[in-house]
Protein backbone atom coordinates (compact mmCIF):
# COMPACT_ATOMS: atom_id res chain seq x y z
CA UNK A 1 0.00 0.00 0.00
CA UNK A 2 1.48 3.73 -0.39
CA UNK A 3 2.20 5.78 1.95
CA UNK A 4 0.26 8.24 2.15
CA UNK A 5 -2.99 6.25 2.16
CA UNK A 6 -1.87 5.28 6.22
CA UNK A 7 -3.25 8.56 7.19
CA UNK A 8 -3.89 12.15 6.76
CA UNK A 9 -3.78 11.25 2.64
CA UNK A 10 -2.07 12.65 -0.17
CA UNK A 11 -1.47 16.14 1.00
CA UNK A 12 0.05 15.45 4.35
CA UNK A 13 2.22 12.89 2.40
CA UNK A 14 3.71 15.58 0.47
CA UNK A 15 3.91 17.87 3.14
CA UNK A 16 5.74 15.79 5.87
CA UNK A 17 7.57 14.89 2.42
CA UNK A 18 8.78 18.53 1.75
CA UNK A 19 9.61 19.23 5.58
CA UNK A 20 11.85 16.48 5.81
CA UNK A 21 13.79 17.27 2.48
CA UNK A 22 14.15 20.83 3.91
CA UNK A 23 15.90 19.80 6.83
CA UNK A 24 17.94 17.46 5.19
CA UNK A 25 19.08 20.62 3.41
CA UNK A 26 19.67 22.15 6.75
CA UNK A 27 21.70 19.32 8.41
CA UNK A 28 23.61 19.72 4.72
CA UNK A 29 24.34 23.42 5.26
CA UNK A 30 25.36 22.27 8.63
CA UNK A 31 22.12 23.49 10.70
CA UNK A 32 20.62 21.61 13.34
CA UNK A 33 18.83 18.11 11.44
CA UNK A 34 15.42 18.99 13.17
CA UNK A 35 15.12 22.50 11.51
CA UNK A 36 14.18 23.71 8.47
CA UNK A 37 15.91 26.07 6.53
CA UNK A 38 12.80 29.16 7.18
CA UNK A 39 13.20 28.50 10.67
CA UNK A 40 16.81 29.14 10.73
CA UNK A 41 16.63 31.90 8.39
CA UNK A 42 14.36 33.61 11.15
CA UNK A 43 16.02 32.17 14.57
CA UNK A 44 19.44 34.24 12.93
CA UNK A 45 18.02 36.80 10.87
CA UNK A 46 20.26 39.38 12.93
CA UNK A 47 22.89 38.44 11.01
CA UNK A 48 24.20 38.18 7.33
CA UNK A 49 23.61 36.27 5.42
CA UNK A 50 20.26 35.06 7.02
CA UNK A 51 18.85 38.58 6.96
CA UNK A 52 19.10 38.80 3.25
CA UNK A 53 17.96 34.58 2.96
CA UNK A 54 14.73 35.25 5.22
CA UNK A 55 13.79 38.38 2.64
CA UNK A 56 13.88 35.84 0.17
CA UNK A 57 12.18 33.09 1.60
CA UNK A 58 9.60 34.80 2.48
CA UNK A 59 8.70 36.47 -1.03
CA UNK A 60 8.83 33.21 -1.79
CA UNK A 61 6.24 31.76 0.15
CA UNK A 62 3.99 35.01 0.20
CA UNK A 63 1.51 33.50 -2.15
CA UNK A 64 1.28 30.17 0.09
CA UNK A 65 1.24 31.29 3.42
CA UNK A 66 1.30 35.20 3.23
CA UNK A 67 3.87 37.20 5.28
CA UNK A 68 6.34 36.22 7.47
CA UNK A 69 6.28 32.22 6.28
CA UNK A 70 10.08 32.31 8.00
CA UNK A 71 8.34 33.58 11.70
CA UNK A 72 5.60 30.74 11.46
CA UNK A 73 7.97 28.36 10.29
CA UNK A 74 10.09 28.88 13.52
CA UNK A 75 7.12 28.86 15.43
CA UNK A 76 6.08 25.95 14.58
CA UNK A 77 9.08 24.10 15.51
CA UNK A 78 9.28 25.40 18.65
CA UNK A 79 6.00 24.94 19.53
CA UNK A 80 6.37 21.28 18.26
CA UNK A 81 3.22 21.86 15.77
CA UNK A 82 5.14 19.84 12.83
CA UNK A 83 4.52 16.86 14.88
CA UNK A 84 2.54 13.51 13.49
CA UNK A 85 -0.86 13.25 16.35
CA UNK A 86 0.12 10.99 19.03
CA UNK A 87 -1.42 7.67 18.61
CA UNK A 88 -4.25 6.97 19.99
CA UNK A 89 -5.13 5.45 22.80
CA UNK A 90 -5.77 1.43 22.66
Amino acid sequence: MLPFYESGGLKEWVYQTVIAIDQLCNAILNGKADETMSARCYRLNFRQPYKTFEKIVNVLFYVFQGPNHCQHAYEKEYNGRQRPDPKPPA
